[in-house]
């Protein structure tokens, strides 16, 4: 069984090929494959092309061939191309350690409107691609994988609009529930549901395949609500991406909810007024005021909890030991990322 680190050297290559041939076909066009490929593949942990992998080796598959191999950079190359739209609708700067893709290319066209025009076509491309190469593989469960694709990509759009959705400004109208439910939608369900049972019908080996729906679930909410964490509390170095977006955007996710049922008094006022965009940002400030409410604890008892679902649903289903180690060693890379 290949580890992730000889996988992802695969699926890169396997990508820039992908990218490389379907580009060239119309040469008379200038895109730049070279960089579309980069964005894709580069400081990508790529955990959702190995969990299509791991899914596939469950049934006691471990032969790679290039139709498990696509079906893995397709996922890539529909996440990557997700990303590129979402960092033109939050206006982010910053994406993996670098800019975003419309911040690249604003500055090569030296246009932001050209370069946000760019990456939605570019994004475009990519989910096309990514569509195509699911279609076109060969497997007698290829109706059911087309299906579980597709049906996944709604839900991830769903998921999307409801977070938009998500603001200061509905604030009322929004539960720590619902925020719960957003984060299946937009995370749960693309991530760690979809790869894993892709690779799983590939395999053949179906019965058990709903065996992992709590598993996606509950490892899914451990993702989402780290990452609404680490967005606040880990350095850029860490996380690549913009510190304090959501908060600056005024969304309403794990954190900024629980902060405002909390939180009490000036703190509460100045919270809201940084969300409603009517205050300057004062990271400490915000920082303590999270702590202080007892929202950061609460947040790390149910990662805490979601972890000990996950791994539980694991241990007591029997797949080969490579791959139950794998999905054990995940929770807590997801966990303490």
């Amino acid at each position: 069984m290949l580890d992730i680190n000889s996988f992802n050297n695969i699926i890169s290559k396997n990508i820039k090929k992908i990218i490389r041939n379907e580009i060239n076909q119309y040469n008379s066009v200038s895109i730049d494959n070279e960089y579309f490929s980069k964005f894709i593949t580069n400081n990508s942990k790529k955990i959702r092309a190995y969990l299509v992998y791991i899914g596939y080796t469950l049934a006691g598959n471990f032969e790679l061939n290039n139709d498990i191999l696509n079906i893995a950079s397709a996922i890539e190359i529909f996440h990557s191309s997700l990303l590129i739209h979402d960092d033109v609708i939050d206006n982010s700067f910053f994406r993996r350690g670098d800019k975003t893709f419309h911040k690249h290319y604003a500055d090569i066209l030296s246009s932001e409107e050209k370069g946000i025009s760019y990456a939605i076509m570019s994004g475009d491309l990519g989910l096309f691609l990514s569509i195509r190469l699911i279609s076109n593989i060969n497997s007698e469960f290829k109706s059911s994988i087309i299906s579980l694709f597709s049906d996944t990509a709604l839900k991830t759009m769903f998921g999307e609009i409801f977070d938009f959705f998500s603001s200061i400004d509905n604030i009322d109208d929004i539960s720590y529930k619902d925020i719960l439910e957003i984060c299946n939608y937009k995370t749960a369900f693309y991530t760690i549901d979809m790869p894993l049972k892709l690779g799983i019908y590939f395999s053949g080996e179906i019965k058990n395949i709903n065996l992992f729906n709590e598993y996606a679930y509950n490892l899914g909410l451990v993702y989402q609500i780290s990452d609404d964490l680490n967005e606040i509390f880990l350095p850029f170095t860490e996380t690549g991406k913009d510190p304090f977006n959501d908060i600056k955007e005024g969304k309403i996710n794990s954190v900024t909810k629980l902060t405002l049922e909390k939180t009490v008094g000036e703190d509460k006022k100045y919270f809201e007024s940084i969300l409603r965009g009517n205050d300057k940002l004062d990271e400490l400030k915000v920082r303590d005021i999270i702590k202080k409410s007892g929202a950061y604890d609460l947040l790390l008892k149910d990662i805490n909890n979601y972890s000990k679902k996950a791994s539980e649903l694991i241990l007591s289903i029997k797949i080969p030991d490579n791959s139950k180690k794998y999905l054990l060693s995940l929770i807590e890379s997801i966990q303490y990322r």
